[in-house]
């Protein structure tokens, strides 16, 4: 018997084998986890025309993953908008979910903005996470308030939303910079990510006192279970990460590191990694057969590590040849195998130098947002033995390695300016904003790594223009 034609048979009498429809027990049943027995008891209701029933039958749909469902769940929420605007923020974050193409995206914007507007709190809660996701939506420039306006709220929710923006916030204005903090550490306990934004922001003011009692905070929660292991792991890489400034405290993120390991591959590796600029830290690990082992279950970090490894001679011979080979295979995912693939072929580990293919790779992983690679570009381009120097070109790389404060930016932009004459530095001028623009239109950080995904398809008229000198 067909769901439908058990539908009006149970309706109008009770025929053997078919029990009639509940809408209290679909709703217990939605609310056990159980969609199973929630649809067989709301659908037949919600095709009889029952709000409540389809309400609930929304809510099925929507906590399944299958595209069938979810669609399903954007019908029944767009059919249930034209009477109960209650539901539009839960139609919304679908139509956000929904792969975040324009099309729904904008359908979903434009839902919210009625909604805030009618006065729904979590319109804006909701519309202030699509700006955090797609801040290219946000023409008006209207997110900071709506964080303000969403920070005066007490749910978790909004808590949540609120820390998100800050976070993603942050480098652009010192203000937002401190609300995070300001905000995280009295939520770290609730929201355990906090502990990594402290981590980074203590040894970046260089407060040793509190990057240890953080440290020390972390590991007893995470030995009682509130804090976990994902969590301990980037906390740990926070406290060594040459990509934040301050001091790093090897000494307090190897345990760290090591209790995560016995889970995450992600935690292996970082700790091979640890061990090979840290042998003492544990003198009888292996961080060599770590990676090995990690990168075999396909880890582009493991395999971007040991191709560091291989061609700078640390904790095992020097082989340009597996150097090459790890480099190549972490290559589409970890954007720093292009700064060290053009490192080989600069300076000819593999047998003759080729400074014309190093910057293509060097080119890549700068446009990456791997900024010693533009430190290294503006060395081709100036005074690199094998390729015709361009000072405009030069320029423009050490201009953008000088504002991402690589160890040597400001020292080769002012020397490359000072060479320059005022008619050069116009049309370096010109080339900077060209190249900025091409950067600002990348493709979205991965997900596994958090690092730019790489754009190695587009070449750059400066990195064609280079030829050998005879």
């Amino acid at each position: 018997m067909t769901r439908a034609l058990c539908t009006l048979t149970c309706v109008s009498v009770m025929l053997a084998g078919c029990v009639a429809p509940d809408l209290g027990r679909g709703k217990a049943a939605l609310e056990a986890g159980d969609t199973e027995t929630a649809e067989r008891d709301l659908a037949p209701l919600a095709e009889l025309g029952y709000e409540d029933a389809k309400l609930a039958l929304a809510r099925v749909y929507a906590r399944r993953t299958d595209p069938e469902s979810q669609k399903q769940a954007i019908a029944l929420y767009t059919e249930l908008l034209k009477e109960d605007p209650a539901v539009a923020v839960p139609l919304a974050r679908m139509l956000m979910a929904d792969g975040g193409n324009a099309q729904t995206l904008a359908q979903a914007e434009k839902i919210l903005d009625k909604a805030h507007k009618g006065g729904d709190p979590r319109a804006a809660i909701a519309l202030l996470e699509l700006y955090s996701d797609h801040p290219q939506r946000d023409t008006r420039q209207r997110s900071a308030t709506l964080a303000a306006q969403v920070g005066k709220q007490r749910t978790p929710e909004a808590e949540v939303a609120v820390i998100k923006w800050y976070r993603r916030n942050a480098l652009t204005d010192t203000k937002f910079a401190a609300e995070l903090i300001k905000r995280c550490e009295n939520a770290k306990d609730r929201l355990p990510e906090c502990y990594v934004d402290l981590a980074r922001h203590y040894r970046a003011s260089g407060n040793d006192k509190e990057v240890r009692e953080l440290a020390k905070n972390a590991q007893g929660r995470f030995s009682v279970g509130v804090l976990p292991s994902p969590v301990l792991e980037k906390l740990a890489w926070s406290l060594v990460s040459e990509d934040i400034p301050g001091t790093a405290y090897p000494d307090l993120a190897q345990p760290m590191l090591k209790t995560a390991a016995e889970t995450s591959d992600v935690a292996r590796v970082r700790l091979a990694r640890l061990l090979i600029e840290n042998p003492h830290l544990d003198p009888e690990g292996k961080p060599e057969l770590l990676l090995l082992k990690a990168a075999e279950r396909g880890s582009a970090e493991a395999s971007l590590v040991l191709g560091r490894m291989y061609l700078d001679g640390k904790l095992a011979a020097a082989d340009p040849v597996k150097a090459l080979k790890y480099l190549e295979q972490a290559a589409a995912a970890e954007p720093a195998a292009h700064y060290h693939l053009g490192r080989i072929y600069k300076r000819g580990y593999l047998g003759k130098s080729d400074p014309v293919l190093a910057a293509r790779y060097y080119l890549t992983a700068a446009r990456s947002g791997y900024a010693r690679a533009d430190q290294a570009l503006a060395q081709l381009f100036s005074d690199n033995r094998g390729v015709r120097p361009n000072l405009a070109n030069a320029y423009v790389f050490a201009s953008i390695a000088a504002e991402a404060k690589t160890p040597e930016g400001a020292l080769m932009l002012k020397q490359i300016r000072a060479l320059m004459k005022p008619g050069d530095l116009q049309e370096a001028e010109r080339l900077l904003k060209q190249e900025l623009a091409v950067r600002n239109a990348q493709m979205p950080v991965t997900a596994s790594t958090g690092e730019p995904t790489p754009t190695a398809s587009v070449s750059l008229k400066s990195a064609q223009s280079m030829e050998y000198t005879q």
